[in-house]
C-alpha cells in the first residue's frame, strides 16, 4: 500500500491524496480540492487563472498537482509540458469525493472527463446545481465538462466547443436504490432552447454503502457537517484497512452520524487513520467530545436577536450551501412571526437535494419561507424554472421596504448591493 499526499497537508482544505491499496488492486483519487491558503497568494476576487491557457497556470503556480494520468486532454495548450516518468504518471479508477466543499472537490474540473466520481447522492445533487447557478471556471466543472479545444490562430490558447455538447461526469453514488428524480436531474442540459448545449449523458451507477466499487472494497458512513451529503470513507489495502474521515463534526443536528462512523470504523482495526483536524480535543480518551458552540446554540442566540429587534429588518449571513443553517432561521423566522427570504438560486439548490433526499421537501412545501424578487437582467434557466414553479412565493423590495420587522432576509457579504 502506498498514499500520495499530493496536496492539502499543511492547510486547511486543498486535500487531494493518491491512493494505491496493493496487490493488483485498482488505484484511486481521494478529494480534489482547491488549495485556498496557496490559492490566496496568487489570486483573489477579480484576479483569476487565465480561462484560455487551460492547466498551464495551475501546474506552473503548484495550484494542481504536477503529475499526468488524471487530467483532461483538452485543457493542455500546446506549450504545457506534463511529465511522462512512471512515478509521476497516476492510474486511478475512480475518485473518491468526500463532500462538495470547494476544499475538497473545487478542481475535479480538471480531471479527465471518464474518471469516475464516486459520492453521495447529496453531494452529486449540490455539485450539479452549483454548476448550472454559475459562470463556472474550466476547473469547477465537476458535473459536467465544456470540451475545449486548440484556437486556430493561437495554439498556447484552449477555446469551448461551442457546437458540442456538455459531457457528463460518470456518476458512482452511494445509494440504494438510486432516486430517479436525482438521476433525471443530473443528466438534464443546464440551459434550454433552440441554441442551448445539449448534455451527453452516461449512465449513471448506484451502490450500497459496503460494497466493491471498481474492484475495491469500500464502506462509507454518512457524517455530520456543515453541509448535507458529507461522507467518511474505509479502503481495504494490502496493509488492512485506510480510513479517511473528510471533514466531519459532533456538534451539528446530524452528530449521532459521526458517533456511529466512529464506532463501526474502529471494529475494522483501521492500520490507517487520514484526518483533517483544526479542533482536536485535547482530553480525547478520557471526555465526551464536547463542541464550545452547537447548531442548538446558534439557534437560541439567533432566535433572541430576532425577538430584541422586534419590527426592524434582520439579515441573516451564513456559509453557502449550509442548509442546516438555513433550517434553523426557517425555524426562527416562523417563532418569531417573519417569512424567511431567500434567492432564487438558494430554492434551486434545495430542489436538486429533495430529488436526491426527500426529506427536504418538507422545507419547500413550509409556508414561512419566500423568495426574494431580485432584478436580474440575464438569470440562469435553473433560476428561471424556479420562478415558474414557485411564482407566488416572490416578495418585491417594496413590500420588505413597507413592512421590515415581517421579514428575515437570508443574505450573504456579496448580496448587499
Amino acid at each position: 500500500m502506498e498514499l500520495w499526499l499530493l496536496d492539502g497537508a499543511e492547510s486547511i482544505g486543498g486535500t487531494k491524496l493518491y491512493l494505491d491499496p496493493g496487490r493488483d488492486r485498482p488505484k484511486l483519487l481521494i478529494d480534489f480540492g482547491i488549495n485556498y491558503k496557496r490559492w490566496g497568494h496568487f489570486f483573489e476576487e477579480y484576479l483569476q487563472p487565465r480561462d484560455g491557457r487551460g492547466l498551464h497556470d495551475l501546474l506552473k503556480m503548484g495550484l494542481a498537482p504536477r503529475v499526468n494520468g488524471i487530467y483532461r486532454r483538452d485543457l493542455c495548450p500546446c506549450d504545457l509540458e506534463l511529465p511522462d516518468g512512471e512515478d509521476e504518471h497516476l492510474k486511478p479508477a475512480l475518485c473518491l469525493v468526500s463532500h462538495a466543499h470547494f476544499d475538497h472537490c473545487g478542481l475535479l474540473g480538471l480531471l479527465h472527463e471518464d474518471l469516475p466520481i464516486a459520492t453521495s447522492p447529496l453531494s452529486a445533487a449540490i455539485m450539479k446545481a452549483t454548476q448550472d447557478l454559475s459562470q463556472t471556471k474550466f476547473y469547477g466543472e465537476m458535473a459536467y465538462v465544456s470540451p475545449r479545444k486548440l484556437h486556430s490562430d493561437e495554439p498556447r490558447m484552449v477555446q469551448s466547443d461551442r457546437k458540442g455538447a456538455y459531457r457528463q461526469r460518470r456518476w458512482l453514488l452511494f445509494a440504494d436504490p438510486m432516486p430517479e428524480a436525482l438521476k433525471k436531474f443530473l443528466q438534464q442540459p443546464p440551459s434550454e432552447g433552440s441554441r442551448a448545449k445539449g448534455l451527453a449523458p452516461v449512465p449513471i451507477t448506484s451502490f450500497p454503502h459496503a460494497a466493491s466499487v471498481e474492484g475495491l472494497q469500500l464502506r462509507i458512513w454518512p457524517v455530520d457537517h456543515s453541509i448535507p451529503g458529507a461522507c467518511a470513507f474505509a479502503i481495504e489495502t494490502d496493509a488492512g484497512w485506510v480510513i479517511y474521515t473528510g471533514d466531519l463534526r459532533f456538534h451539528g443536528t446530524q452528530g449521532a452520524l459521526t458517533e456511529r462512523f466512529v464506532r463501526e470504523a474502529a471494529q475494522l482495526k483501521p492500520t490507517l487513520l487520514i484526518l483533517e483536524g483544526t479542533r482536536a480535543h485535547s482530553d480525547f480518551d478520557e471526555s465526551p467530545i464536547v463542541a464550545t458552540s452547537s447548531e442548538a446554540d446558534v439557534y437560541e442566540s439567533a432566535l433572541e436577536s430576532v425577538r430584541r429587534a422586534q419590527d426592524r429588518l434582520v439579515v441573516a449571513d451564513f456559509g453557502a450551501r449550509h442548509v442546516e443553517r438555513l433550517e434553523i432561521f426557517l425555524k426562527v423566522a416562523e417563532e418569531t412571526g417573519r417569512k424567511l427570504l431567500v434567492f432564487a438560486k438558494d430554492v434551486y439548490l434545495l430542489q436538486a437535494l429533495a430529488y436526491a433526499d426527500p426529506r427536504y421537501e418538507a422545507f419547500l412545501k413550509h409556508p414561512t419561507w419566500g423568495i426574494f424578487d431580485e432584478v436580474k437582467l440575464q438569470p440562469s434557466a435553473g433560476e428561471r424554472r424556479i420562478r415558474e414553479t414557485f411564482h407566488d412565493r416572490f416578495v418585491k423590495a417594496e413590500d420588505i421596504q413597507r413592512a421590515p420587522g415581517s421579514f428575515l432576509l437570508a443574505f450573504s457579504f456579496w448580496d448587499l448591493k
